[in-house]
């Protein structure tokens, strides 16, 4: 005769690989959005760099031709804007697929209790 109070189970669930993988996921999220962060830091300074530049080449003197040095710089910012602005879109992606899946196992883990 088997004990009625021993549970064949233990009592704290352990973690799933699917759980583990979507921990990794938010893991490798949080990291991107680090490295995205940074990107934003990175071209706050220059835009702030090339509009000071800009201000200090009108104050000295009226140009009628844009500074080539000036235009390539705008063109490789707006390029850094561009890359970031697809990253975020990617990494938001990637967080509302990490959110359906934890949707997913709260709803199956709540199907499972019942």
């Amino acid at each position: 005769m088997t004990n009625p109070m021993r549970r064949s189970e233990p009592c704290t669930p352990r973690p799933t690989s699917r759980k583990v993988l979507t921990n990794k996921r938010l893991d490798t999220l949080e990291d991107e959005l680090g490295f995205l962060h940074d990107e934003w830091t990175t071209i706050c300074v220059i835009f702030d760099s090339i509009y000071h530049a800009y201000l200090d080449q009108i104050a000295l003197a009226k140009m009628h031709a844009p500074n080539q040095q000036m235009l390539k710089d705008y063109d490789d910012l707006f390029t850094k804007v561009y890359q970031l602005e697809r990253k975020v879109k990617s990494l938001e992606q990637e967080f509302e697929s990490a959110q359906k899946i934890y949707h997913q196992q709260r709803s199956n883990k709540r199907q499972r209790l019942c």
